[in-house]
């Protein structure tokens, strides 16, 4: 059984008190039991600590665990299918609704980042114009500037099995610009 921390005491040197109660709690720490209920909580001990993980609720009622259901939520339809639900998309400031996508069967998915994806095209001599954000799967080496993640399509690498995790996301961003030309100049 483990003997709890003394607090500093009236009267006690300041500066030695607190040294003191550092240092117990210290010693204390170790002692302390971490523990999961393997159905919301898992704990991994590793040589160097442990690894507190919350487990997704996958089913059940909502009662049951956290489920996120603002803009770019996952939900499933009557089919199995992954349904994105709408967003909204900040691009260099001007926010834009990006429409509810259909992405199939979790198990006809590809490997990688269910991303917001959106482009500048050249438009003229000198201008560009924003392309109609799309939600799809990019894979992680073909992430950049054009990509928001929203969640993540992942593969077991033992069971082989797909897991989808979402990305609680309100507004997803984009920046885009062009090279500075004072800079391309030196």
């Amino acid at each position: 059984m483990s003997c709890f921390p003394r607090k500093p005491q009236r009267g006690d040197k300041a500066l030695q008190a607190l040294y003191d109660s550092v240092c117990q709690i210290i010693d204390f720490l170790p002692s302390l039991e971490v523990r999961g209920d393997s159905s919301t909580i898992k704990v991994s001990s590793l040589r160097g600590g442990k690894i507190i993980e919350a487990i997704r609720q996958t089913s059940g009622s909502q009662s049951a665990g956290y489920t996120y259901d603002g803009p770019f939520a996952f939900t499933y339809d009557d089919n199995g299918s992954l349904i994105i639900k709408e967003g909204f998309l900040s691009r260099n400031g001007e926010l834009v609704v990006v429409p509810e996508k259909n992405m199939g069967k979790p198990e006809n998915l590809s490997e990688g980042f269910i991303c917001v994806f959106d482009e500048l095209t050249a438009n003229g001599s000198n201008a560009f114009k924003w392309k109609d954000p799309e939600i799809k799967i990019v894979k992680k080496d073909e992430i950049d500037n054009r990509c928001y993640p929203l969640g993540e399509v992942s593969i077991d690498k033992e069971s082989k099995a797909k897991a989808i995790k979402c990305f609680a996301t309100p507004v997803a961003i984009l920046l885009i610009g062009k090279d500075c030309i004072i800079e391309e100049k030196k």
